[in-house]
């Protein structure tokens, strides 16, 4: 049990089994030793891991302390802006792919969006999703496969039986959405490996900053405005309206 398991080619085993033979070669006794396992030590060695200890325990919650931190700091929010509104601009547009709509997010804070039904465009973020699912199928990673399933539904419910001043408030109102459920999402998605095709084990480290950043701002934000302190920046701006492309 004090042998070096790796050098002997054993680290791969979980079990040892000891038997006792007589004379004529039969076991006479038998005893099963667990082998001792060090696998996590070689993971946490490897930050960018899914379950390495540190990364899920330290790391993160560094990345989440980081992002209130760049808010409370004037000159870097004002820097990274921008973070901000691709990711209210890409509220804006996820709503109008999952009905269906042909859009194009600017990191200007515009997202221009066609009113019309297309046909083209519900089948690609549905073949998109089919890729999801059956990638997440041959992985055997049951989060992909639901999070695809979940998508498909509600792309059906948006494309097809909500009318179209419903589909109106929701593109209004996905912005500002945005800011907080695809930030959420991104966050949230740190824990979780994408399929093999998607692989984002380095990625997820600056991505989980800046919707830290983001998701940390705008929920500061909008705590403020429902104390009736700022005003209110769909108020001040406007919010974007379906014009075509």
């Amino acid at each position: 049990m004090r042998q070096d398991l790796e050098a002997l080619g054993l680290d791969q085993f979980e079990t040892l089994v000891v038997s006792g033979l007589n004379s004529r070669r039969q076991v006479v006794w038998r005893q099963t030793l667990a082998l001792p396992r060090r696998i996590s030590v070689v993971k946490d060695t490897d930050l960018m891991a899914f379950d390495n200890r540190y990364s899920n325990g330290l790391i993160f919650p560094a990345l989440m302390g980081l992002g209130l931190l760049m808010n409370a700091m004037p000159l870097v929010n004002a820097l990274l802006q921008g973070i901000k509104i691709w990711i209210h601009e890409f509220g804006h547009a996820t709503i109008a792919w999952l009905s269906g709509r042909q859009a194009i997010p600017l990191p200007i804070g515009w997202t221009s969006v066609n009113p019309q039904r297309s046909l083209f465009v519900y089948l690609g973020v549905l073949t998109l999703l089919g890729l999801l699912f059956w990638a997440g199928r041959r992985e055997q990673k049951r989060w992909p496969v639901g999070l695809a399933a979940g998508l498909a539904m509600v792309q059906f419910g948006l494309t097809w039986l909500i009318s179209l001043d419903t589909l109106d408030m929701l593109l209004a109102f996905g912005g500002i959405g945005g800011e907080l459920y695809l930030s959420a999402l991104l966050m949230v998605g740190f824990y979780f490996p994408l399929p093999e095709y998607w692989r984002w084990d380095f990625y997820r480290f600056p991505v989980v900053l800046g919707a830290a950043f983001t998701f940390w701002g705008q929920f500061g934000l909008w705590k403020q405005i429902r104390r009736g302190e700022p005003q209110s920046p769909l108020a001040a701006s406007g919010a974007t309206r379906p014009t075509a492309i």
